[in-house]
């Protein structure tokens, strides 16, 4: 029995709203670039389903829905940059393991230009929501219809 999921922590950052004003008076981004460079750059930024390549190794946290049961996890994705996603996880339910080994496994991710994205894990079928962040080095993911969270961060 396969299962992955977590989610969690929001990054944010605040300026004054005195600083936020004067950038905008003067025509200006809070990055201090002119807000057309700002848009050209976010063209450039855009994401797609090469963001995602290599190695990302992730914490599985959350509780399962139907029985209460907790599960704690760990999960090796490989993303080929094409829309495919091979895996290797452990889980536990309520402190049980729920194999004597890792378990492998896969499916199919798509990933939008604003670096939201979906992956359907094949066995069991898994469907996710993500977002890609800071560059495409952590994919924070949500299980659909699921109180499980899954953070991944590439490691190479």
């Amino acid at each position: 029995m396969s299962c992955f999921r977590s989610f969690t922590q929001v990054i944010g950052a605040a300026l004054s709203a005195v600083a936020v004003a004067g950038f905008l008076a003067a025509g200006t981004s809070a990055y201090g670039r002119p807000i057309d460079q700002d848009r050209d750059q976010d063209k450039q930024d855009a994401c797609s389903v090469r963001t995602l390549f290599g190695d990302y190794g992730a914490q599985i946290v959350g509780t399962r829905l139907d029985t209460k049961e907790v599960i704690r996890g760990l999960l090796l994705m490989h993303f080929d940059g094409n829309g495919n996603v091979t895996t290797k996880n452990y889980v536990v339910l309520n402190g049980t393991p729920q194999a004597p080994d890792w378990l492998a496994g896969g499916g199919t991710y798509i990933v939008d230009q604003d670096c939201t994205g979906t992956t359907q894990l094949v066995v069991p079928p898994i469907p996710l929501h993500f977002v890609i962040v800071n560059n495409g080095r952590e994919i924070h993911h949500v299980v659909d219809g699921g109180a499980i969270t899954v953070v991944a961060y590439r490691v190479r």
